[in-house]
C-alpha cells in the first residue's frame, strides 16, 4: 500500500536522522491541512500549536509538522504549549481543528 503522507527525502536530510517521529508530524500536519480546506502556509494566515513537551522526539514530531505545513518557529506560526503530548492544534482565522493522533 502507498500512502501520500510520506515525508520528502530533504526532510531527513534536513534533519540529519530518521527519527520515527518527524513522519508522525508530517503524516498530521498533511491531515491537518486536508480537513481544513486550506493548502501550505504562505502568508501568515495560519498557526500551528504543538501541546508537546522538551525532548528529543517531541523536536522531530515538531519539524515534521513545519515540513507538511510550511508554519515555522522562525515565521512566528508556531508556539509550543509545553503540554508534554503528541498533539497539536491548527488555527486558520476561519477554522480550528485539533489534532491527538
Amino acid at each position: 500500500m502507498k500512502t501520500k503522507h510520506i515525508p520528502p527525502e530533504w526532510a531527513f536530510e534536513f534533519r540529519r536522522h530518521r527519527c520515527p517521529f518527524m513522519p508522525i508530524g508530517y503524516r498530521m500536519g498533511k491531515l491537518a491541512l486536508e480537513y481544513l480546506g486550506i493548502e501550505r502556509e504562505k502568508d501568515h494566515g495560519f498557526f500551528v500549536f504543538p501541546e508537546i513537551g522538551i525532548g528529543h522526539p517531541q523536536m522531530c514530531f515538531a519539524d515534521g509538522i513545519q515540513v507538511a505545513t510550511w508554519a515555522t518557529y522562525a515565521k512566528g506560526l508556531m508556539e509550543k504549549t509545553f503540554y508534554g503530548k503528541l498533539a497539536a492544534t491548527f488555527y486558520h482565522p476561519k477554522k480550528v481543528l485539533s489534532v491527538i493522533p
